[in-house]
């Protein structure tokens, strides 16, 4: 679950981690760029008696550059480019990725799962008629509903590589690494019920008098001849259907 920016996710921008290295070798210290449970990401292990100089993200340390003084400019230079990558690509309303992290963070999973040969799951998720939502209960509470669904994806999902995405409006979308389609149906299907035990008023949808939610799956094992918008094609038909057949459920694009 990704509730913050994420070292590992940072420096997996491959143009920023060949810096780094590049950065590392002429520095004649022992350095390292290491997560919060002290694995080494970059560099070299460092004496034990080097300081530790945190990155931080929203005040929030997020791993550490181990080493002597230039350790620390390191430090204050990941701290500042963490920051302004979190502002690119997260959304302001919600504080999870946005739909710019979403096509990153895709690719990077689509080429990953094609290497690997493991398969890759998309939700797509709608929440029902909230258009009527924001029409009879204002756009500022319209707001604070999405805060409180985002929220909600982000507690029902358990593995760090599961992120849950603003798509867009009131839509969401929802990457499962080496994710097959009955794991895939099980966790939407959790969503769809903790949308319904949140209760959110919802007194002008037509199916229920709370929030709901409905949800596409689709699920491929990537391979060279396939294009990644064929996964995103799926989950929306699927998507549709589950919207057709009566909403408030997920669906599985076969």
């Amino acid at each position: 679950m990704l509730n913050d920016l994420q070292l590992e996710n940072f420096l997996d921008n491959s143009e920023l981690k060949s810096l780094l290295e590049d950065l590392i070798t002429v520095i004649e210290i022992p350095l390292s760029i290491e997560t919060l449970d002290n694995r080494i990401l970059l560099g070299q292990p460092s004496p034990s008696y080097t300081e530790a100089y945190p990155i931080k993200v929203q005040q929030k340390t997020i791993g550490w550059v181990k080493g002597e003084s230039q350790a620390q400019i390191i430090a204050q230079l990941l701290t500042y480019l963490a920051n302004q990558e979190r502002r690119v690509f997260f959304d302001d309303l919600t504080q999870i990725p946005n739909r710019r992290y979403f096509n990153r963070y895709f690719q990077q999973e689509w080429g990953r799962s094609q290497r690997q040969n493991q398969p890759l799951s998309l939700l797509l998720c709608d929440l029902d008629y909230f258009k009527f939502y924001n029409d009879y209960y204002g756009h500022q509470r319209g707001d604070t509903c999405l805060q409180q669904v985002a929220q909600m994806l982000q507690e029902v999902l358990k593995r760090r590589t599961d992120l849950a995405f603003r798509y867009g409006g009131e839509e969401f979308a929802i990457i499962l690494p080496n994710t097959e389609s009955a794991g895939a149906q099980i966790l939407a299907e959790q969503l769809v019920q903790r949308i319904r035990q949140q209760e959110i008023p919802h007194y002008v949808s037509p199916i229920k008098s709370y929030v709901t939610i409905s949800i596409g799956i689709a699920v491929m094992v990537p391979c060279t001849e396939a294009n990644a918008d064929t996964l995103i094609n799926q989950a929306d038909l699927a998507l549709y259907r589950a919207k057709a057949t009566g909403r408030d459920r997920c669906c599985l694009q076969v």
